[in-house]
């Protein structure tokens, strides 16, 4: 089995919008014979960074606890954890975060963790995969523990698909705000795309429409082999049938998501996306029906810039 410090400073984050298919990457990267992948978010910097008490905040605040539901539905998707030995998990957490106060090895020591909990399934690792949505939000301060090594794979998907069904979740949450967060989340990765040499952006349709060519573009990126066994999507090496609110439930990769906006959206709606977004639509190949005013795009441009521009002071000074 690979020594966990052999690959401790090889991180893969998976960065992305909640129901933009960051769940689908990871499900179809988890049966790689040379990557651990962590199957649940740790959701680090938004529950644990910093905490005063970091053990309670990782064991009660993130998903980590899932891991010890057994074999379960929840919301975000069906689980089978009946293999994992959570108590003994949860004690090496709590010894993990008596014996090191530094945030990074919080990190990586819970990764090692589970990455010791799968030594009999394969032998040799050459890096260690985490998804949590928004991670691209984070990767100044990862690049600062990881500054050579971490690789982020960023998903899009059509804000008008994944506004449907993040709304599914998230009934309160208005098309404005929505296409605030996501015009933040894209800019920011379109910025990291153009200066960091290691974040890469793939469409989610894309990934659905011909997976084993966007996973063969991954594979050569992580330097891993390609894998038949990715085009089976698993959590925790079990199969997994995917996470969609609209009830669909799938055996493999599918494309019925794609498009679904039309049936779950209101033209007035879908009118304010292509309003809101019509400069990021285009970038991306989503066609619009409609083409907004010059003055409507100037002024969404300007305002995206200064939310753009705040991340960056943020990020700087924090």
């Amino acid at each position: 089995m690979t020594d966990f410090d052999e690959i401790k400073n090889k991180p893969v984050f998976i960065c992305g919008r909640p129901k933009s298919g960051t769940t689908l990457l990871m499900a179809l990267l988890d049966g790689h014979p040379q990557l651990t992948v962590f199957p649940e978010e740790l959701t680090f910097f938004k529950n644990v960074y910093r905490k005063p008490n970091p053990a309670e905040s990782l064991l009660l605040s993130t998903p980590i606890k899932n891991l010890g539901l057994g074999k379960t539905v929840l919301q975000s998707g069906e689980r089978d954890y009946a293999d994992v030995d959570y108590s003994r998990i949860e004690s090496q957490i709590r010894t993990l975060c008596r014996e090191n106060a530094e945030q990074k090895e919080l990190l990586t020591g819970t990764i090692s963790v589970w990455h010791n909990a799968q030594a009999t399934r394969y032998e040799e690792k050459v890096r260690w995969v985490e998804k949590t949505p928004g991670n691209e939000l984070a990767v100044p301060r990862y690049d600062r523990w990881f500054p050579e090594e971490a690789i982020f794979l960023y998903i899009l998907r059509d804000p008008r698909d994944n506004y449907a069904s993040y709304r599914k979740r998230r009934p309160e949450l208005s098309v404005q705000n929505f296409c605030s967060d996501w015009a933040l989340s894209v800019n920011v990765g379109l910025y990291l795309q153009r200066f960091h040499p290691r974040f890469f952006i793939f469409r989610y349709e894309d990934l659905v429409m011909a997976p084993e060519k966007i996973l063969r573009e991954i594979c050569g990126i992580l330097k891993i082999q390609w894998n038949e066994i990715m085009l089976i999507p698993s959590r925790n090496a079990k199969p997994w049938h995917g996470n969609s609110v609209h009830g669909i439930t799938h055996n493999g990769i599918s494309k019925k998501s794609v498009g679904n906006y039309r049936k779950n959206l209101t033209k007035d709606e879908i009118s304010t996306f292509e309003t809101r977004l019509y400069p990021q639509l285009l970038r991306f190949g989503y066609k619009a029906d409609s083409r907004p005013p010059l003055f409507d795009r100037i002024m969404r441009c300007a305002q995206d810039s200064l939310i753009f521009l705040k991340w960056r002071i943020r990020t700087m000074i924090t």
